[in-house]
């Protein structure tokens, strides 16, 4: 995402979204369509995959966690980037 991202909502309205404990078992989306379709209230889909390929490069599979649990700490990550956009708000 670059400094020309514009947001599709009023990002003051997203303030108070609240993020679970980021080292917990609770997880907000269970897929991506759904945390896409969540976060395309503020963002543009092609800015949510971006977001979304980028934590794909970064991510790391923790030891012990199988493949549900490692999709799962995927979006949380996808959530977490999110959410940090949105409350910077426009530059």
């Amino acid at each position: 995402m670059d400094a020309s991202t514009q947001f599709k909502g009023n990002p003051g309205n997203f303030g108070a979204y609240q993020l679970d404990e980021r080292r917990t078992d609770n997880y907000t989306f269970t897929n991506m369509k759904g945390l896409t379709r969540y976060f395309s209230t503020w963002l543009d889909e092609e800015d949510i995959d971006e977001v979304i390929q980028n934590a794909k490069v970064g991510f790391t599979v923790r030891t012990g966690c199988d493949n549900d649990e490692t999709k799962l700490q995927l979006l949380k990550k996808c959530e977490y980037a999110l959410v940090r956009i949105l409350r910077k708000g426009p530059r």
